[in-house]
């Protein structure tokens, strides 16, 4: 068992936590799960003797030290508040960066060698050209300013504590499991059940990158361990860019045509109507990872699973 590798993942009853755990049980990992005190979704957890769930606010992560021995990766995906309002709230925003610095000082307390974040396209700003790891940002929600800080303030502390912290800019990503809410399954759902589909006008570029894609992508930055630069930033995404519309018509025919996108008819989000074309350079040439799932087999996936269980 001292050979054996351990992995904390937080926010483990989410969409990106959930998997996360998953795919290090798959790989052999020991997992400590960390969720919300009576977490209604703590049901998404595997039964798997390899898997420890730990219930812990993300206000008192700290407390998870005397459960959690060692462990040599430290994935934080808890963040509070992810819908458009929440985005949008100054105040709540804060308390996530300081949580999740909080999170980093537990790893480390816990002897980790790695931490990995879930970081946002948000944090580049509105932008219009190709998005690249080295780029000035400027973010325009607190959002995507929070992301910002949180880069920012962990990578120095990383730094001084000889951690290895990798900032994962995630573009977009989708798939089951996913909060109903979200622009896909909604899509989906609305579509599937003939009904009319509220949109903003869909004329901004946009990438997608289908759940287990990424997974696999955060499994390999977990890995990275690199004496001469212990900070790094990799952007997160497919090689799929183009108008969003083109998108949501791909889902509108694969749905069978039914019900009826309404462009125009909702307002835009905590960002505003920016495009996102992402560089995936970086990540594809150090990682040899690249995106393998295509969005229309991600999309026929989440039909699928739909059709099966009547949500997504």
């Amino acid at each position: 068992m001292n050979d054996r590798k351990a992995a904390v993942v937080t926010g483990a009853s989410g969409f990106l936590g959930n998997n996360m755990v998953r795919k290090l049980l798959q790989e052999d990992f020991l997992v400590y799960a960390i969720i919300r005190p009576q977490s209604p979704r703590k049901w998404r957890m595997p039964n798997n003797k390899d898997l420890i769930v730990v219930e812990a606010d993300a206000d008192d992560i700290m407390k998870i030290i005397p459960k959690v021995p060692s462990a040599d990766i430290f994935y934080h995906f808890a963040w509070k508040g992810g819908n458009n309002e929440a985005r949008k709230n100054i105040g709540l925003q804060l308390v996530n960066v300081e949580n999740s610095l909080r999170s980093l000082e537990t790893a480390i307390e816990i002897g980790c060698s790695s931490f990995v974040f879930a970081g946002s396209q948000a944090e580049y700003g509105t932008r219009n050209d190709k998005l690249c790891e080295g780029d000035m940002c400027a973010p325009v929600s607190p959002y995507g300013k929070a992301k910002l800080e949180m880069w920012e303030r962990a990578s120095e502390l990383a730094e001084k504590k000889c951690l290895q912290y990798t900032h994962a800019r995630l573009f977009s990503v989708y798939g089951t499991g996913d909060n109903p809410a979200t622009l896909i399954p909604s899509c989906i759902t609305h579509f599937l059940n003939k009904k009319k589909m509220p949109l903003t006008s869909c004329q901004q570029i946009w990438n997608f990158l289908y759940i287990e894609d990424a997974i696999n992508a955060l499994f390999e930055l977990g890995k990275i361990r690199d004496q001469v630069s212990r900070t790094q930033i990799y952007n997160v995404a497919s090689k799929d860019t183009r108008v969003l519309r083109d998108f949501i018509q791909e889902i509108f025919r694969l749905t069978g045509r039914q019900g009826e996108p309404v462009y125009g008819s909702y307002p835009a989000n905590a960002e505003g109507l920016a495009s996102i074309i992402p560089s995936t350079e970086k990540i594809e040439k150090e990682l040899a990872w690249k995106a393998e799932i295509s969005f229309e087999e991600g999309i026929k996936r989440m039909i699928e699973e739909y059709k099966r269980s009547g949500n997504i």
